[in-house]
């Protein structure tokens, strides 16, 4: 199972679509942002998906444009799709963040340069929310009803860590044991 081909198979059940019209829609959707998926996997996992039965394939040409393999969900797709979703929605969540490892690690610093950093930590926070919730104004109305929960549930959460993260630096001297 993997969190790319429920993306693939979900975005395919919307409309078919070719793999530049699907990297196009991950760019437009900042996808990426939260989701590692490079333009080959994109490529890799539609060939395995089409491979397994899970998508049917039929070549386009349009004039003097090169062709294009446009894939659709296949009837087992689709039963597939809804598998790998719920398979996911069982498995034990868990949250990481790539800060954890240097956060937990600032009483090395002086606590000038560990306020520095967390207040640096805050600052990207905000510009992180301020910057989904510009994209959810311009784009609100054209997402999924589970797309729009996953950008209100980070926009929360970036508040609240932008919270967390000034409160760490005001109260660094007392966290620190200084």
């Amino acid at each position: 199972m993997s969190s790319i081909n429920i993306i693939l198979m979900g975005l395919l059940g919307e409309s078919p679509r070719n793999a530049y019209e699907i990297n196009k829609d991950l760019e437009y959707r900042n996808v990426r942002s939260w989701l590692k998926v490079s333009e080959a996997a994109v490529y890799r996992n539609l060939r395995k998906l089409s491979a397994d039965g899970y998508l049917s394939t039929h070549v386009e040409k349009n004039g003097l444009m090169p062709e294009k393999t446009v894939y659709t969900v296949t009837e087992s797709g689709s039963t597939h799709l809804l598998q790998m979703i719920k398979d996911a929605a069982e498995k034990p969540f868990r949250l990481g963040f790539e800060f954890d490892a240097w956060v937990s690690h600032l009483h090395h610093l002086s606590t000038a340069e560990a306020r520095e950093r967390i207040l640096g930590l805050r600052d990207q926070l905000k510009g992180q929310r301020e910057w989904i919730e510009s994209l959810n104004l311009s784009f609100e109305a054209a997402m999924p009803p589970g797309a729009a929960a996953l950008v209100a549930l980070r926009m929360s959460f970036l508040a609240t860590a932008e919270t967390w993260a000034e409160t760490l630096a005001d109260r660094w001297d007392e966290v620190a044991g200084a």
